[in-house]
Parts: C-alpha cells; structure tokens; sequence
C-alpha cells in the first residue's frame, strides 16, 4: 500500500498504431495534448502530473524485438547500416533486462538511448534520455505529492514533518507519515534525511510484511538504480558540454542538470561550482533561483 500511496487518476493520452521502423510489429505513439503539474516538480527539473506521468508513455516499443524511441521519432527510416547497428544494440540491451520477455519501463528508456547511441544521435539527447529513465524509477517510488514545487516546498514540508511526527499519536498514520516524509526527501535529492526516515520506519513495530517489501524494493532497486541512470545521464552531458555546439540556453539547462546530478549523486563540491557559473550567467529565472538556493543551503 505504502509504496504505491498515490491518487488514482489516470490521464488518457490520445495514440495511434504506427509500424515499427524494425521487424513487423506495431507500436503505439503516444500524444500529449496537455498535461497538468499539480504534482509540482524537483530540482533536476522533473516535474509531476496528477495522475500517471506523461515520461510513462513517451518511450514507444516494438515488442517482438523491443526497438524503443520516443514516440515522435517513430517515422524514422533506417538504412541497411542504421539497421545492422540497432539489431546489434539491440542484441546487447536485451541481455540487461531484468525479465528477457517483458522490458520494464526504465529499461525501454535505456534501450531507446542505446539505440539512438547506434544511430549517432547527441551525447545532449543520450543524456536527458538516462535522465527521465532515473524519473521514471523514481515515480515508482516517490508517487504524487501536490504542490511540492522545488527544493523551498520540500524545505517546509520537511520542517513541518518534524513538528507533525511529534505530534501524531495515531501508530498507522504516524507510519504514513515517515514513509512519505522519506519519499519528500528523496523528491529533494536530500539522501541523508531520506536515509534517516527509512530507518526510522523500518524500526516502527507495526510494519506488515508488504511495508517491509516496498522498503525493501526501495533500498535494494529502486535507489540504485535511480543512482544508475543518474550517473549515466551525468556523463552524457559532460560529454555534450564538451564536444556539442550547443544555444547559450541549452548549455546552460544541462550544466545545471550536471550540477543537480552531482548533488544528488553526493558530489556537492562539484555540485557548487557549478552552480555558481549557473547563478551568474543564466538568463533562466527558474535556474538562477535554483542554484542560488543551492548555493545558500550550504
């Protein structure tokens, strides 16, 4: 129940069949028409849907032979190379899968980037592929919180949890409570707070057997392998700042994202540096705001 604590509103997102650019199968393409952001969003710029996340559908697979990119990419024609290189990525990716008969979401992502890695595409693109892959996982843990916009809303529902813990008296809503302070924290790239409450909730006497295999589902995967594509996403981008020529506002997203993604990753010496050139030469409200919270919260 804990791990899945979430509204249960589904958005329906409009799709069509369309052949898949490899083997005989069909996909379906998913469209985002709209979609809301009453779930707010984190410092890496994810943000949070009420009901299920748009990033859910984004990735289209071919399920004979588990081709994946981004629905909008679906149209793509390959060449006898382009096709050799993609079946031997493909070849490659499949012996990662969790389960070889059924890619989980986060794998279709990872899939997907290997496949436009075949394809020559950016280290820029690569990057923010292993990114909403991390965001994917993610959601699997942290659901829907309203409101919870960026890293000053998870300060103040932190600082009010303390206050709300001591005063609950009630042993299962006392629970709830230091499970979904644990999923704020972790919304926050806050790995230290967030450790502290999963320890503090596996020491409540009155957890079930499915509380403890959601925290254990949390400790043993879902972290991991956040940290996983987070790490990938990371070199990505360090290797697009590099070698791209990229808009002074796309340089400047992603050298922000590498400096939230060595924060969360527990880098903050690396994080702040970069953070600082973000603050001073940004013309982007949002991510001067962000680096300078960071920068402040020393």
């Amino acid at each position: 129940m804990l791990l899945f604590f979430i509204s249960k509103l589904f958005a329906v997102y409009p799709y069509e069949e369309v052949q898949c650019p490899l083997g005989e199968d069909f996909a379906r393409v998913f469209s985002l028409t709209s979609q809301n952001q009453l779930g707010g969003y984190d410092s890496d710029l994810a943000s949070y849907a009420k009901g299920e996340q748009f990033r859910t559908f984004a990735i289209s697979t071919c399920y004979d032979n588990f081709f994946s990119l981004y629905g909008k990419d679906f149209h793509i024609t390959l060449s006898e190379t382009q096709r050799q290189n993609v079946e031997k990525a493909l070849e490659k990716a499949k012996k990662r899968l969790l389960d070889q008969n059924n890619p989980l979401l986060w794998e279709r992502y990872e899939i997907a980037a290997d496949i436009y890695q075949a394809l020559s595409y950016s280290d820029s693109l690569i990057g923010q592929l292993y990114l909403e892959a991390s965001w994917t996982v993610r959601d699997s843990f942290v659901g829907y919180h309203q409101g919870l916009n960026g890293p000053k809303s998870v300060e103040q529902v932190l600082s009010l949890g303390v206050r709300e813990i001591a005063a609950q008296t009630d042993p299962e809503k006392k629970k709830l409570l230091i499970f979904n302070l644990a999923r704020v924290a972790h919304r926050g790239g806050y790995a230290t707070i967030r450790d502290q409450y999963i320890e503090t909730f596996l020491l409540l006497p009155n957890l079930t057997s499915k509380d403890k295999q959601s925290m254990k589902y949390v400790q043993s995967y879902a972290l991991p392998k956040e940290q996983y594509y987070q790490k990938k996403a990371l070199e990505s981008f360090r290797k697009a700042l590099k070698n791209e020529e990229l808009s002074s506002k796309e340089s400047t997203r992603i050298l922000y994202l590498v400096a939230d993604l060595y924060r969360r990753l527990g880098n903050k010496e690396e994080a702040q540096t970069r953070y600082k050139k973000v603050h001073v030469t940004s013309n982007d409200t949002r991510l001067q705001e962000l680096s300078l919270f960071f920068l402040q919260d020393q």
